[in-house]
């Protein structure tokens, strides 16, 4: 939420792609109704559980003139990649994605783990296994490092100006 706020000075409407029919997607959704509120933003959920609702949920936000839209990530979004990022592109609307993938295939931004790193840091997990200790006696652990990927070709088809304060902290440019 403060990265689209810092892209998007005045940002009013935010909506976000979520698969509801996932477990997970009720608590996220909470999450980002919350950071919303408390930036005095309208957050409004698309719930896509097909390309078809994909379709759908991007003209429901130009209609609803979404100044932003989040996509989560699901097998549902994952798979229909490049439908999304056509879909941003075609609406105009930034939007902003979970995995540096949508970046790669000209979305405009991510903001997510380092994959390259959880998979490190799995196999330090796996390592530990094959050396005796028990699965049962690690400990969990939550994503160590995020990056900031940040399409600036597509940065210019929105209109947006991204702020130097974003450039300093990209972790890769496309672009």
């Amino acid at each position: 939420m403060e990265l689209l706020t810092e892209m998007i000075p005045g940002i009013a409407r935010f909506g976000s792609l979520m698969n509801m029919g996932n477990s997970a997607a009720s608590a996220s959704w909470k999450e980002i109704e919350k950071a919303a509120r408390s930036n005095g933003i309208r957050a409004q959920l698309y719930d896509v559980r097909n390309s078809d609702d994909l379709r759908a949920a991007f003209v429901k936000a130009s209609k609803q003139r979404a100044d932003a839209i989040n996509v989560d990530l699901n097998t549902v979004i994952q798979s229909n990649l490049k439908l999304i990022v056509e879909l941003a592109a075609k609406y105009t609307i930034p939007t902003i994605y979970s995995s540096g993938d949508f970046v790669d295939a000209d979305g405009l931004v991510s903001y997510s783990p380092s994959y390259p790193d959880l998979y490190r840091r799995a196999a330090g997990l796996v390592d530990k296994v094959f050396k005796g200790a028990k699965p049962a006696d690690l400990s969990a652990e939550q994503p160590a490092k995020f990056e900031l990927v940040l399409n600036a070709r597509a940065a210019k088809a929105p209109g947006l100006t991204i702020l130097q304060v974003i450039l300093f902290r990209v972790d890769r440019m496309i672009g």
